[in-house]
């Protein structure tokens, strides 16, 4: 259902910008609207006009053909089945191996810089899980609390990967795949900003007083953004 929504969204777009087209090019040189001749000798209509017409083949290109030229995506995410990533590391691990194989630098930036930013989540929830056991024995319910909470952060963004590699089977307008690949990585920004503030609320924490972590505001926002996703599957 969703892969067919992308679809007809790029469709629609391609029909927006044709009959965009069309009506410019009628509003320019229809004698009943500013009625621009190239071909009556006059200098500035020629100019404008030229003008006109390299703007709309050059649009008309990069919409209708360029991206059917171009080497597409979908190929590369097809090496990577998302059924086979089952935690962080392997979301890590595939995005590295398609960004190798796009050779496109901007993809490739992109998916780097993803898979960066699950590595950094990796490095901060070690962190978190370290500081609460020194805190917390591993059966008390703010410990299991907290933990429960931290691995579904997790879940949150291995599934967040594996919809982007299924979105990206099927994606063939460029300006279409940047905007989901940095749709992710501003969804990766916020989780990651979310776990900062709850290691700076850890590190101000000794065990004498760990009793407040219950108070946490930091894991306050963590799980209602675990609520917020409609993505998360329990």
């Amino acid at each position: 259902m969703e892969n067919g929504l992308l679809i007809m969204r790029s469709l629609l777009l391609r029909i927006i910008v044709n009959i965009s087209l069309i009506v410019i090019n009628i509003i320019v040189f229809s004698d009943a609207f500013i009625g621009i001749n190239i071909t009556n000798g006059n200098i500035f209509h020629l100019a404008c006009g030229t003008a006109v017409i390299i703007l709309t083949i050059i649009v008309f290109y990069k919409v209708n053909i360029a991206g059917r030229l171009k080497k597409k995506i979908s190929p590369y995410f097809l090496t990577v089945n998302e059924k086979d990533i089952k935690a962080l590391p392997a979301c890590a691990a595939a995005l590295k191996a398609i960004a190798a194989q796009t050779g496109n630098d901007a993809y490739e930036d992109s998916l780097i810089a993803l898979a960066g930013q699950i590595e950094k989540f990796e490095s901060k929830r070690n962190k978190v899980n370290n500081t609460l056991s020194e805190l917390f024995d591993n059966t008390e319910i703010t410990y299991i609390k907290f933990k429960t909470t931290i691995d579904s952060v997790e879940d949150v963004i291995t599934n967040k990967i594996k919809l982007l590699i299924s979105k990206m089977r099927i994606i063939e307008t460029e300006s279409f795949a940047r905007a989901c690949i940095g749709e992710t990585i501003s969804d990766c920004d916020e989780i990651l900003l979310k776990m900062d503030r709850l290691l700076v609320e850890l590190s101000e924490l000794s065990a004498a007083n760990a009793g407040e972590l219950k108070h946490s505001c930091a894991i306050k926002e963590l799980q209602g953004l675990i609520d917020s996703v409609k993505w998360y599957k329990d």
